[in-house]
């Protein structure tokens, strides 16, 4: 049903060509809600909360160090958001719309705590 391809996509079960796979058999289940070519940006997910994950553990001295450290962040949160908003990866539409809000709202709120830190006010 069309309800049932919103949600959970139309190609992740079933092959989507005559001859084309299974895409789940072909890649293997973490890329199964991925459209096709799009699967790096699981990596990407996971990079960022590496890239985040440092910044949080760095204790910076001084105000520039931390005003750096908030802006690297807000900029990485907002590349982020920016690719998944752009290519909308997911093949069901309930997991691209979840997937950039969070991204989006994420950036969002580094970007009001740099500018906060940084004491431009707002």
């Amino acid at each position: 049903s069309a309800a049932a391809r919103a949600a959970y996509g139309s190609c992740a079960w079933e092959p989507c060509g005559a001859e084309a796979p299974y895409f789940v058999e072909q890649y293997g289940v973490v890329f199964a809600g991925y459209r096709d070519g799009l699967g790096f940006l699981l990596l990407l997910d996971v990079g960022v909360v590496v890239f985040l994950t440092f910044f949080a553990a760095w204790r910076p001295v001084g105000a520039a160090q931390c005003n750096a450290r908030n802006a690297a962040a807000a900029l990485a949160a907002a590349v982020h958001a920016a690719a998944v908003l752009r290519t909308r990866p997911h093949l069901a539409a309930a997991d691209n719309a979840a997937a950039g809000g969070i991204a989006a709202v994420y950036a969002a709120a580094l970007l009001c705590t740099t500018l906060g830190a940084a004491g431009v006010g707002f």
